[in-house]
């Protein structure tokens, strides 16, 4: 059965009594019955809404008989033709708007149209509003607070309709045609809304009152003030006509840095200061006098006036003289910080490194500049960039550097940690090198080496090499900053009275091996004085920071990084040294995660 919106027109005949059963209905529902009060054989159930008759107005439908009940002013409707629908065939809606409102759901929504044609009574056709609803033994009862406001009421027609709609069910249409009453529902509506309307009009009428008492109020403490500032402006116009006083001018500081110079000062006046210029141009000081003026300063200084104007166009004026800056910087070259951390690489579990730094030497006073701090910091670039771990590294700095101590390292601590075939070994070494008379040895000059002594206590390097080859590596990569010259960093004489520059003989590495050289055999390795570094182990350890890396591959190969180094030391030493590499030129040597 389809329960959503039912149209029905019901036409109730004249002769058609109050329903037998409507009390039942309503006791069935929860209606309370008054007992004694007897009207037409009915028991009258109490209504929710007490109304009285004479605030209605009446309409009876000729057609049905059916009652409409409207009191604008109080916002009620009574429909009585609401018992009669219990025994209508539409009985059941009526039920269910009864009970609802029983248990307490008592918003619904009703229309009233005025309209020439009484069947004009679609359910779109109406404008519904949403009221409250109860309902007694002889009405349903609408309680809407705006009746009066209903556009409705003041139309032009022959019927008035009346619809009712609960939830999804669309109620009957009952019509009404116009009559004296209807005429008179008119009147008093137009009524209500005068007097609405004078209502309102009070109410505005109290309130531009009250706006006008707060406008007078208002203007007269505006005339108080005007006039309090005329006397105040009076009194100042007094005091400046008489005034002989010129301002005082006060500068606080002048000073030049670089091409900039400023002028401080404070402006002061007993009355009023109106302007601070200096060149005749005004510039902004803040209320209590004080200014700063800054401009640009020529090589030559600059004269400037600075003038103080009072109110009464009394003036004081200054002359300020801004000196150049004579300072003039040094040009200087300078060099980042290295800096190991940065880019992560891959550990490398089975890598090992052996690391000797010597700057000051037993026998021998030449020193090999930065060679200690080289090595320091090169363990660093062992962890951070050959992903070694540091407990695979061992340094040797100075006097711990002894033959004694290399040899043993090397014979002992390398070979017992080397994994055969597995391990990566690095050797860095900073110090002295020297070559045997004939060129054809070279030495690596331990802290207690003797330059006179070499093939007694320095250490040659193939045995060296030989030594480490014992471990049988995976791989060997020796960094060597010194040279076979005889000459220091410094460029003093390892030994005295042998002004001859050696010329070390070229010799073979060992499979397996990568070695960079910091410069050729007949060579100086120099220092880098404005880092503090060897010149070729700066360039090293910045090359192993990521500056190497020429096609950006995360990966720095033995050949990449060797060009890095070869460029930068050849330009900074004016090409007086040109580092070298032997070996296996594509090996990777670091690899960035």
């Amino acid at each position: 059965m389809k329960l959503l919106y039912i149209y029905a027109l019901l036409i109730f005949a004249t002769k058609i009594a109050v329903a037998d059963n409507f009390n039942d209905l309503w006791k069935k529902h929860g209606g309370e019955v008054l007992s004694g009060n007897k009207n037409n054989s009915i028991t009258q159930p109490k209504s929710k809404i007490s109304t009285t008759d004479n605030d209605f107005i009446s309409f009876i439908s000729t057609a049905n008989n059916a009652s409409l009940k409207i009191d604008l002013k109080g916002g009620l409707i009574r429909f009585e033709n609401f018992p009669k629908a219990s025994k209508s065939k539409y009985f059941k809606y009526y039920e269910q708007i009864l009970e609802k409102i029983l248990i307490g759901k008592q918003q619904f929504y009703y229309a009233v149209k005025i309209t020439n044609n009484k069947k004009d009574n679609a359910k779109d056709s109406f404008n519904w509003t949403n009221a409250s609803v109860s309902a007694d033994s002889k009405a349903l009862i609408i309680n809407d607070n705006k009746l009066y406001e209903n556009k409705e009421f003041l139309k032009e027609g022959t019927y008035m309709l009346f619809a009712i709609r609960y939830d999804a069910w669309y109620g009957s249409t009952f019509f009404w045609k116009n009559n004296l009453n209807y005429m008179l529902l008119k009147k008093q509506l137009k009524k209500l809304k005068r007097e609405n309307n004078k209502t309102v009009i009070a109410s505005k009428s109290t309130i531009l009152s009250a706006e006008l008492d707060a406008s007078k109020r208002e203007a007269n403490e505006l005339r108080k003030k005007l006039l309090a500032l005329e006397n105040k402006q009076k009194q100042k116009q007094q005091r400046i006509d008489t005034d002989t006083r010129g301002p005082l001018l006060e500068i606080i500081s002048v000073e030049t840095i670089g091409k900039r110079g400023t002028i401080t000062g404070i402006a002061r006046d007993n009355i009023e200061v109106t302007e601070v210029t200096i060149d005749g141009k005004p510039i902004s000081f803040s209320s209590n006098g004080n200014f700063k003026y800054s401009t640009y300063v020529p090589p030559t200084g600059l004269e400037l006036s600075v003038q103080v104007t009072d109110v009464a166009g009394l003036t004081t004026s200054k002359t300020v003289i801004l000196k150049a800056d004579t300072l003039i910087a040094n040009a200087s070259i300078s060099f980042e910080r290295l800096n190991p951390l940065g880019k992560r690489v891959r550990n490398n579990k089975n890598a090992l490194a052996l690391i000797v730094g010597v700057s000051n030497y037993e026998n021998t006073k030449a020193k090999a500049l930065y060679a200690d701090n080289d090595a320091m910091l090169f363990k660093d670039y062992a962890t951070e960039k050959l992903g070694i771990s540091k407990n695979r590294i061992k340094i040797l700095l100075n006097d711990g550097a002894d033959e004694r101590d290399i040899l043993l390292t090397v014979r002992e601590w390398l070979r017992r940690s080397a994994k055969p075939n597995q391990s990566d070994i690095y050797v860095f070494f900073a110090g002295h090198g020297l070559a045997s008379d004939n060129g054809k040895d070279m030495y690596l000059l331990p802290h207690d080496g003797s330059p006179r002594l070499l093939e007694k206590t320095a250490i040659l390097r193939n045995e060296l090499f030989s030594d480490i080859k014992e471990a049988n590596p995976k791989s060997v990569t020796i960094f060597l900053d010194t040279c076979y010259s005889g000459v220091t960093r410094n460029d003093e004489m390892l030994i005295a009275g042998r002004p001859i520059v050696i010329k070390a003989k070229e010799q073979a590495i060992p499979d397996g091996f990568t070695l960079f050289s910091a410069a050729s055999n007949e060579q100086i390795s120099r220092p880098l004085e404005e880092a503090k570094h060897g010149m070729f182990s700066y360039f090293l350890m910045k090359g192993m920071e990521g500056d190497a890396d020429t096609n950006a591959d995360n990966k720095i190969t033995a050949r990449e990084l060797h060009i890095y180094v070869k460029q930068n030391v050849v330009q900074q030493s004016s090409g007086s040294q040109t580092p070298e590499l032997q070996g296996d030129k594509d090996r990777v040597l670091v690899q960035f995660n």
